[in-house]
């Protein structure tokens, strides 16, 4: 089961105001998810940034919105109640109740006029969204975002499978050092060793001044396939070789569920796989290949200061 979308919150909260009660949030929404039957295990479903419940979310962004309407109203600070336009609006509005619902109250079309983007406008009718246009403006900016994110993990990945072998070896091995991996300020601890010949590993990071701890490093560029098991046991080989224990395979494919089972139940060695979207995503972490371009910081009211002011 999901959690309910902001909206889907609109017609219980109403119905637990029209008891009649004055709720502060956290006290309606623990009445609105009992009144839902909701399974305490959507708890676990969090917002990516700010890690609060995406139900806790989305019930503050239905009393902002059935607020703003003029269907709830605060008597006194942080805390809510029920109008008699809500109770008129709760008996009278067609089901289901959404955000078209609200078009047709004249305190939500103001609400809009004054938030959203200023333009004209064209009639008084209400302008009805399509289903797809349902989310609170939280949900669009991070919706918005993970596209963003999702076009450029692919614009990397396809920029590394351009480069040359090489570029893409010393590649990884910079990547790796700015994570923390190696001896700090000291590039003299990496080592490239891709060339023919090179026994299956093309670099070396070593994790201490005497080079007696290291991690080998093999770094495969396909533009499309997958990593057999094969391949794996064959670096794990030469690990050995080096005499080794700890490994990392990078690559711009993917790898089997066979190869990623063997590393993972691989006893003697410790085996780290990387594919081309985990890469992707840890140049872009790391600023590795691409450049900060704007910054947008979202914020929210703090309603415990208010009550306390």
């Amino acid at each position: 089961m999901e959690v309910p979308k902001f909206y889907e919150f609109f017609e219980p909260v109403l119905q637990v105001m029209a008891q009649g009660d004055i709720l502060k949030p956290a006290e309606l929404e623990e009445r609105v998810v009992k009144h839902m039957k909701l399974p305490s295990q959507l708890y676990g479903d969090v917002t990516p940034k700010s890690r609060r419940p995406r139900i806790t979310d989305r019930v503050l962004w239905s009393l902002t919105y059935l607020t703003q309407s003029g269907l709830l109203r605060r008597p006194v600070r942080g805390q809510y109640e029920i109008t008699e336009e809500g109770r008129n609006f709760l008996r009278n509005a067609e089901r289901p109740i959404n955000l078209n619902s609200l078009e047709y109250l004249p305190k939500f079309r103001e609400f809009k006029e004054r938030s959203g983007p200023k333009k004209p406008r064209q009639t008084s009718q209400p302008e009805l969204l399509k289903e797809e246009d349902y989310s609170s403006p939280h949900e669009r900016i991070s919706d918005a975002f993970s596209a963003f994110q999702e076009l450029l993990h692919e614009e990397i990945r396809l920029k590394l499978i351009s480069i040359s072998p090489e570029q893409f070896e010393r590649l990884v091995l910079e990547l790796l050092h700015k994570m923390g991996y190696g001896i700090p300020d000291d590039l003299t601890a990496i080592h490239h060793t891709g060339k023919s010949g090179d026994g299956g590993i093309d670099g070396v990071i070593h994790l201490d001044k005497l080079g007696l701890d290291k991690i080998c490093l093999q770094a495969k560029k396909y533009a499309e396939g997958t990593i057999p098991r094969k391949d794996v046991q064959a670096f794990v080989g030469a690990l050995s070789g080096q005499g080794a224990t700890r490994g990392v395979f990078l690559t711009t494919a993917t790898f089997s569920r066979d190869a990623v089972e063997y590393a993972r139940q691989n006893q003697q060695y410790q085996i780290s796989l990387i594919d081309g979207v985990m890469l992707s995503k840890m140049l872009a972490e790391n600023l590795l290949g691409v450049v900060e371009e704007e910054t947008y910081v979202v914020k929210r009211l703090d309603s415990d200061y208010f009550d306390k002011v």
